[in-house]
């Protein structure tokens, strides 16, 4: 279960990986390269724990597989290959081809005149068959195929999502452009009516400063004629 977790992890982070390296920036934050030997060591600390038989052997090295084939599309990828073998002796051993089984000597065995003549390799019931690793080669591949459509389900989801999230961001611009639009128009309108208000009071003002002193006369000349009046 932890390797199956270790491995599951770390295919999604190098399927993120791939996807920023397909961009056209191409650049991979140091997080990502961070968080991507973090999980290395953790596949190959799963890897020393599981043992296992000749099959679960088979599983863990097209696991490796599939991890170093990623891995070697780039320099970078390259260059953590290297330092994950060098850092974990199990790794180096999964890269490099399985030993062929070493065959048993053949015994043979001298029979009597008494005795019927029998084959001196009987066939043994137990021994594992060629269909036999033919069908845990082929449960390995389809575990791996599962776990390359779980993740690339995930990432399909979490695309939808940024998506999504993008389109939202999009319209809320377009809602925030049109209010600027709106309220430029409204200042524009504003500017336009104190320019109007402001010409009326200079005129105001010029009518003020050029008749104030007949104004003020004929003030005084009302005020003379109302005193005649009262002291005639």
């Amino acid at each position: 279960m932890a390797l199956s977790h270790a491995y599951t992890t770390l295919l999604s982070t190098l399927h993120e990986r791939s996807s920023l390296l397909q961009a056209p920036s191409a650049t991979i934050p140091p997080s990502l390269h961070r968080t991507l030997k973090r999980q290395i060591d953790s596949f190959a600390k799963a890897v020393e724990r599981s043992g296992g038989g000749q099959d679960e052997q088979k599983d863990v090295r097209m696991k490796w597989e599939r991890i170093q084939e990623a891995l070697e599309r780039d320099e970078d990828g390259r260059k953590v290959l290297v330092q994950a073998r060098d850092s974990h002796p199990i790794l180096t051993a999964l890269s490099e081809p399985p030993a062929p089984p070493t065959p048993a000597p053949k015994q043979s065995k001298q029979h009597s005149d008494d005795e019927p003549y029998q084959d001196d390799s009987p066939s043994d019931p137990l021994a594992p068959k060629p269909s036999q690793d033919n069908t845990a080669l082929l449960q390995a591949q389809r575990r791996i195929f599962d776990d390359q459509d779980t993740q690339l389900d995930a990432l399909s989801l979490s695309i939808g999502r940024q998506h999504e999230l993008g389109m939202r961001m999009n319209e809320e611009l377009e809602l925030q452009g049109e209010l600027l639009e709106d309220l430029d128009g409204d200042v524009e309108r504003t500017g336009l009516r104190l320019g109007r208000a402001g010409g009326q009071l200079q005129k105001v003002s010029r009518g003020v400063r050029e008749h104030g002193s007949l104004c003020a006369l004929f003030g005084l000349i009302v005020i003379l004629m109302a005193l005649i009046i009262l002291f005639k």
